[in-house]
């Protein structure tokens, strides 16, 4: 939970419904692919790892058709206020990967994962920081909820005032627009064509020409129809626009829908940088795929808070992300190689424990956390040079097998 808490999630989910087996501590504390070697041999023995896990494992209760949403509170607030390009945010749904039980598992088919654990989730549109997130656990009783989207968008944006709101159309109602403008919040997004208040003349498509727009207004909300193609109609309302303008592009695309397009990928880029570094490993219980989501989110939202504070930090490196992630694994990790007290079974680990808890600063020296010189071109090879790890003993230069004499150590000397 300390960990959690220092990545900016600012209070605890609770899930229940779900029995506690036990799983393997080494498949969801190794973090392959963030470090060249798990570090945890360094810190934590396997039977501490194990005890850990069981921490996190989420105890027995009684089901219950809802789960409390997943809220970064204190630290959103803090980003929000002291950022000025925050105005635009984004409500949409993320989709963890799972294939797993479990009853609201969900289908969507427009997903790279298909299949997973809905969660709605309402984002910064400039830097995809998630502001709250609420985990969709399927109707309630028989019969499906009625204003399912106006209620998830008002849950969603609880506490914000003078943002901007874009949602699709199954978020956007006239409603949800009017509760959103008593709550100093503004709507842009699509609206679907059976909705009661849209004008008749907005429908039609029968005569217009391509890249035509109409509008409508009231005193409050603006309507617009614009037709891409011979035969299809886009309906997008704004409570933000109060003028007809459109671009002077080819397209003459409507301002509104520019604005939208430039909004609406908020959450799909958040999924998008979870998965370039996530904390993910495979399991079939969803507790376990909703805490990695957890601690994937939490990360990337310490990441953007950190950024946001010191802007010239690695401002040179294309990487910075993947630096952030390393430096705040090692800083994690360090304190408890420092205070083990026996050391691990491996020869490398136990190197590692030794030389830091022999006075070796990770400041002033190298990372404690070895890094892997990973896969290089062999030195001799002309044509096809094959990536090689293997180094000769004298020289240092990588070798491939085409280009290695094996010697005893009686004929060397």
């Amino acid at each position: 939970m300390n960990c959690v808490l220092m990545l900016g999630c600012s209070s605890w989910p609770v899930f229940t419904g779900q029995d506690t087996n036990r799983f393997s501590a080494s498949g969801v504390i190794n973090p392959d692919g963030i470090f060249s070697e798990p570090p945890c041999p360094t810190s934590v023995s396997m039977k501490s790892a194990g005890r850990f896990v069981l921490t996190i494992s989420f105890p027995d209760a009684v089901r219950t058709s809802w789960l409390p949403s997943a809220r970064w509170g204190i630290c959103g607030r803090i980003v929000w206020s002291c950022s000025s390009t925050q105005a635009d945010i984004c409500v949409d749904e993320q989709l963890v990967p799972f294939r797993g039980r479990c009853d609201f598992k969900q289908y969507i088919p427009t997903k790279p994962a298909k299949y997973g654990l809905k969660i709605w989730a309402v984002c910064d549109v400039e830097t995809s920081y998630a502001w709250r997130l609420q985990v969709y656990t399927g109707k309630a009783g028989d019969r499906a909820e009625v204003n399912q989207g106006m209620r998830v968008a008002l849950e969603l944006t609880q506490g914000l005032q003078g943002n901007v709101v874009t949602c699709d159309n199954f978020f956007t109602s006239f409603a949800l627009a009017e509760e959103l403008l008593r709550r100093k919040l503004a709507l842009v997004g699509t609206i679907r064509k059976n909705k009661p208040e849209l004008p008749p003349r907005l429908l039609q498509t029968r005569g217009r020409a391509v890249f035509s727009s109409a509008f409508a207004f009231t005193l409050t909300h603006t309507l617009v129809s614009y037709v891409p193609r011979r035969g299809k109609n886009v309906l997008l309302m704004s409570t933000k626009h109060r003028t007809p303008d459109v671009s002077e592009e080819g397209k003459r695309k409507p301002v509104i829908i520019q604005d939208y397009n430039r909004c609406k990928g908020g959450v799909d880029n958040l999924d998008k940088v979870v998965g370039t570094y996530s904390y993910r490993r495979k399991t079939n219980r969803w507790p376990v795929a909703l805490f990695h989501n957890l601690l994937d989110v939490s990360l990337y939202n310490s990441y953007v808070l950190w950024t946001a504070i010191d802007p010239s930090w690695k401002q040179q490196k294309d990487y910075k992300r993947r630096l952030y992630v390393e430096e705040v694994g090692e800083a994690l990790v360090n304190p408890h190689i420092l205070k083990r007290g026996r050391l691990p079974r491996s020869s490398g680990a136990a190197d590692i424990v030794t030389s830091a808890q022999s006075g070796q600063s990770a400041a002033a020296g190298p990372a404690l956390i070895p890094k892997s010189k990973g896969r290089r071109p062999c030195d001799f090879c002309d044509e096809k040079r094959r990536r090689v790890v293997g180094t000769c003993c004298k020289c240092g230069k990588s070798t491939c097998k085409d280009h290695i004499l094996f010697i005893c150590s009686l004929c060397v000397n």
